[in-house]
């Protein structure tokens, strides 16, 4: 996470529009294919809370969210191919405890970055 941090990479998502249409995709289907807990998108990766709802695994989700955001970022951007690295990095929350912790992290993550107002989205759900 440290390098992700100091905004290695193309760093597209410090971009307003770009942002959006990564925040809009995450809330689209919240309340029916899962439950959207707080999120942070900073300029060159994404955390979030989610619960999944159903028979909804958290891959094909990850792969829905990806596969519309980079096209949608890349018609906007003008660019082609892969957008998101392939792989996604999850924990299994299993406490209230550690709700919490990834709570206070996905909030202090832009802060710890020492990142400027504007160059990330952040999001809390209300409780």
């Amino acid at each position: 996470m440290e390098y992700l941090d100091r905004g290695y990479g193309a760093c597209h998502l410090s971009n307003p529009a770009v942002a959006d249409i990564v925040a809009t995709a995450l809330r689209h289907f919240d309340g029916e294919r899962y439950s959207l807990g707080d999120f942070v998108v900073m300029p060159n990766h994404v955390h979030l809370l989610v619960g999944l709802h159903g028979e909804t695994e958290i891959e094909s989700q990850c792969d829905s969210w990806k596969s519309y955001t980079a096209r949608q970022i890349n018609k906007l951007l003008g660019l082609r191919g892969r957008f998101w690295q392939a792989e996604a990095f999850d924990h299994l929350v299993r406490s209230a405890e550690q709700f919490e912790y990834f709570r206070r992290y996905i909030a202090e993550n832009p802060l710890k970055a020492k990142l400027a107002p504007g160059t990330y989205f952040y999001w809390k759900r209300p409780l």
